[in-house]
């Protein structure tokens, strides 16, 4: 769209490749019920890095099949590509896990977390990417968080990875945060509601789903 600065669109090589929207402005609960579609956190920019949100049963799928080295390029609304290089994933637990101000238990070493704790520990990183999605265990959709944790790296000269990404396949009711599900017809209600109320001019640009490629490609050309 030519705006520099803008967060646009995000790819990993052989993994995903989503357009990003930003949050509504004073709205830091709103996730993008829409496929292929990942949200820009509003208060991860506050503390200075950068966070990508998608539901698990959308685009969120994608991120589990991350694994630390490989790189995800952010591209930017004047064709600017930031790259990252993954370096850390985390899982927790979230021990009241509809509840915004749950505690949290890291699935690695089993330490004890307040979500305070836990949104300084992963978000407050100076610089990096954050990719976050919920985890569905025990028959709860809001069970844990993952979170992909990726470090700037320089971009290498020469031509960019040329991989062609399929849409997820795997269809899970996982929400982001706190939200509470009842069940098939209390997820499709949602995401009605949600399609009413976001669905408006500022995302009609966003139906372009080719717009990472020419990105892509033009960057090429040069």
């Amino acid at each position: 769209n030519g705006q520099a600065g803008q967060l646009r669109g995000a790819y990993a090589p052989g993994v995903f490749a989503h357009m990003v929207v930003q949050q509504p402005h004073g709205d830091s609960t709103f996730v993008s019920p829409r496929k292929s579609i990942l949200t820009q956190f509003a208060l991860a920019t506050d503390l200075g890095s950068t966070g990508l949100l998608a539901h698990n049963y959308l685009a969120g799928t994608d991120f589990d099949h991350i694994r630390s080295g490989p790189v995800v390029y952010l591209i930017f609304g004047d064709g600017v590509l930031q790259r990252y290089s993954v370096t850390e994933l985390f899982r927790f637990q979230a021990l009241q896990p509809n509840s915004p101000e749950s505690s949290f238990v890291d699935l690695q070493n089993g330490s004890h977390l307040t979500s305070t704790s836990v949104f300084s520990m992963i978000y407050g990183r100076r610089g990096d990417l954050v990719l976050q999605t919920c985890i569905e265990a025990n028959g709860i959709d809001t069970w844990g968080r993952l979170f992909v944790i990726a470090e700037p790296a320089e971009l290498q000269h020469g031509p960019e990875p040329d991989e062609r990404y399929a849409l997820p396949a795997k269809h899970r009711a996982v929400r982001i945060g706190a939200m509470t599900d009842d069940g098939p017809q209390r997820r499709d209600d949602q995401r009605d509601r949600h399609h009413q109320r976001h669905d408006g001019g500022r995302h009609l640009e966003l139906d372009d789903h080719h717009a990472i490629e020419r990105a892509h490609e033009e960057r090429r050309g040069h």
